[in-house]
């Protein structure tokens, strides 16, 4: 898209395997399957009483939008982005995530999680004969996830509050079918399915991160800015971050745009404050104590428990260290 947009000549040797059209007449036969369709149960588990997790109890959707951008200074960026994704095994969206729920809830006075719409590329593959890899098109997948810090199921070590936090949004992210491709499927495709579906919260945040883009990879902001009115708003805050690669390195820009005469300025513009000051957090604690720990998705093959993960690190903590009775020196 990006080399559409700068005048590159095509590459005659890569065309696409599967064409939007063809991609989008199979979605259909797809989500009637009945593997995809066994997915319902578990979303409706999931989201039924996620009607309090909401920001804004719904409101703002449809209202003019209005935005402002914050930018994480680059010691906040490497962490957020590598040292803390690498301590905890996660991803960099786990860890804004996390912090995005600890400021919604603070800033909300209610509860202890968020109930947001979390966005992706889209390009997941439905099927091995569907290869949209090289495919122009604008393909994205949202879908609704309760994301609650205090749930308990991550298997805890008694560390900081916002460890154990990442912790247990990192599994539940992970708990979510096939990356969740399958609630649009589900939600909207198939009849059997979708009335039910439809009957669930519906979240007000929506949440994107982009990944890291190069400065010149962006088609001079024709990809990444597209006016506030270009797109309507459909929720009543939509977060999209991006880490810009630039001469000064890398940086993590978080835009909030917000239903305008809903949500005031100084109000998203703290929301904004308590993500970033979230994300400080998360550093601090881990910085301050020692490993903190694998989480039950880590060893998909064992099948453990987070009580029986948690007492595994314990003995293998224990094996660790020196028998109070055996001499230091060995003899």
């Amino acid at each position: 898209m990006a080399a559409a947009l700068s005048g590159a000549p095509a590459d005659a040797t890569a065309a696409p395997a599967t064409s939007f059209p063809r991609w989008a007449g199979c979605s259909p036969r797809r989500a009637e399957r009945p593997e995809r369709a066994a997915e319902a149960q578990w979303w409706q588990s999931r989201l039924a009483a996620a009607d309090e997790a909401r920001f804004t109890a719904g409101h703002g959707a449809r209202s003019r939008r209005a935005a402002l951008t914050v930018e994480l200074p680059a010691d906040l960026t490497a962490a957020a982005l590598t040292t803390l994704p690498a301590a905890f095994n996660c991803g960099p969206d786990a860890v804004l995530l996390t912090a995005l729920v600890s400021a919604a809830v603070r800033r909300r006075g209610t509860g202890t999680g968020l109930l947001v719409h979390l966005e992706g590329h889209g390009r997941q593959a439905l099927s091995a004969a569907a290869d949209v890899s090289r495919t122009v098109g604008w393909f994205t997948t949202q879908y609704p996830v309760l994301l609650d810090p205090s749930a308990p199921g991550s298997g805890g070590t008694g560390r900081g509050a916002a460890v154990e936090a990442l912790k247990a949004v990192k599994e539940q992210l992970r708990s979510v079918p096939d990356g969740g491709i399958g609630w649009g499927l589900l939600r909207h495709l198939n009849p059997d399915t979708a009335p039910a579906l439809a009957e669930l919260p519906v979240p007000d945040v929506r949440f994107n991160y982009l990944g890291r883009l190069a400065a010149r990879d962006a088609a001079g902001g024709e990809l990444l800015d597209a006016g506030a009115d270009a797109v309507p708003l459909g929720h009543a805050v939509e977060i999209d971050a991006l880490a810009l690669e630039g001469p000064d390195g890398l940086r993590l820009e978080a835009t909030f745009s917000y239903a305008q005469g809903f949500l005031a300025e100084d109000e998203v513009r703290e929301l904004a404050r308590l993500w970033r000051e979230a994300i400080a957090v998360l550093v601090r604690e881990t910085e301050e104590g020692g490993p903190v720990g694998a989480t039950p998705s880590d060893f998909p093959l064992a099948g453990l428990s987070a009580d029986q993960l948690a007492m595994l690190e314990g003995d293998l903590a224990g094996l660790a260290e020196p028998s109070p009775t055996e001499p230091e020196d060995g003899r």
